[in-house]
């Protein structure tokens, strides 16, 4: 006999949306209800009720999924999530998507096969729209870190006000060639933190030179190779603003292995946690990640008791921590 995974896999739809045709049709689009059905007549699918009637309840059960379980931001966020959930009495799912497209829509296929309640979801860069398993789902969610648009609760931290901490912090002590290394272009949360640096760089009054600006991937070897860039090319910046950790860990590295003290011969600042990723620390601006976790779970828990309106955005400010060489 055919099961739900069965009818599924044949109508090139998710669980969720067999169990969704079965138990609430109108929900579902009236070409994929159809698709739906006549895979269940030529499969003679029967539902069992009981497991039809489990399906309307609660599961007590809310996801979170990270681009980077290893990041201490996602770690943070996860802790924040965790603390309000088992308040409330929930269960936690994890996920990890390693900032890949294709892992993030099988976890999420997966995670809908649990009949998970709502999810706090931080997307792939890639994605600029929620995905469409998701949105056929409709379950409740909140997207935290990067935005989806205003259809969905959202929290945020504030990328220019993060920014502009690091350049008033460098401009104070004297720096005006000030370099970036960014991230993809292609992303919002890469773009924003861009656009803050090539703005602020004027209210601050540090050399405006586009040759000082490189972007790629949020990741360790982009550091590594945007801050060779920089030295190769002999552009000799005084201070370089890093806009992610893992950026951040990337330059350092070349840094260090070019031969400059950090930040005796060059100075790095960091947008975003550093924790102890690196030693001695650096001055960088640590994002309210456990707070952003908490109140992103709170939302979703107001959403899952039925809590109505229009989709919120909360903005976290960023907090500035300078190293130990830079306290007085």
């Amino acid at each position: 006999m055919a099961t739900i995974k069965d009818v599924a896999a044949q109508a090139g739809v998710s669980v969720a949306s067999v169990s969704r045709a079965i138990n609430d049709p109108s929900s579902v689009a009236p070409l994929t209800l159809e698709r739906i059905n006549s895979v269940i007549r030529k499969t003679s699918f029967a539902p069992n009720k009981l497991a039809r009637s489990l399906k309307v309840q609660t599961s007590k059960s809310v996801a979170v999924i990270v681009p980077d379980i290893s990041n201490p931001f996602h770690l943070k966020i996860i802790k924040g999530a965790e603390a309000v959930l088992s308040a409330a009495g929930y269960t936690l799912f994890i996920m990890d998507t390693e900032e890949n497209a294709e892992k993030e829509l099988r976890n999420l296929r997966d995670l809908l096969d649990r009949q998970i309640d709502g999810l706090v979801y931080i997307p792939v860069l890639t994605n600029q729209r929620l995905p469409r398993v998701l949105a056929e789902a409709r379950i409740p969610l909140v997207v935290v870190d990067r935005s989806l648009g205003e259809d969905h609760d959202t929290v945020l931290s504030d990328n220019f006000g993060g920014i502009s901490l690091l350049l008033s912090h460098l401009a104070e002590k004297g720096n005006r060639r000030v370099a970036l290394i960014g991230g993809p272009e292609t992303s919002r949360l890469g773009r924003e933190r861009n656009e803050a640096y090539r703005v602020l760089v004027r209210k601050y009054h540090l050399e405006d030179n586009p040759h000082l600006v490189r972007s790629g991937e949020f990741t360790i070897e982009a550091g590594f190779r945007l801050a060779r860039e920089l030295i190769d090319e002999n552009l000799a910046p005084e201070a370089v603003l890093a806009t992610a950790n893992l950026l951040g860990i990337g330059a350092l590295k070349a840094f260090r292995e070019l031969g400059f003290k950090v930040p005796q011969d060059l100075e790095l600042v960091v947008f975003d946690e550093m924790g102890d990723l690196v030693d001695p620390p650096i001055t960088h601006v640590r994002q309210q990640a456990y707070e952003m976790g908490a109140q992103a779970t709170r939302f979703l828990l107001e959403r899952l008791q039925g809590q109505p309106g229009s989709p919120r955005t909360v903005l976290f400010e960023p907090l500035l921590y300078l190293s130990s060489q830079n306290k007085t």
